[in-house]
């Protein structure tokens, strides 16, 4: 999903985007849908991994050299 960020502009709309399509992703992951009743919250930390966003973050700062 993260092709490419390095050199991406982001906007406010890629934000909410990606983290929409990492709660779909999470939940397909889980085996869960949205009919379960589980926050949206509860699932990143069941699975245990760092969200999209600081994933991001951090492959700008590696592409920057810091």
């Amino acid at each position: 999903m993260l092709n490419g960020a390095e050199s991406w502009p982001i906007k406010n709309s890629h934000v909410q985007k990606m983290n929409v399509v990492e709660m779909r992703m999470q939940r397909w992951i889980c085996g869960h849908t949205r009919r379960d009743e589980i926050k949206s919250e509860d699932v990143p930390d069941k699975m245990e991994v760092a969200s999209v966003m600081d994933q991001l973050r951090e492959v700008k700062l590696k592409w920057l050299g810091m």
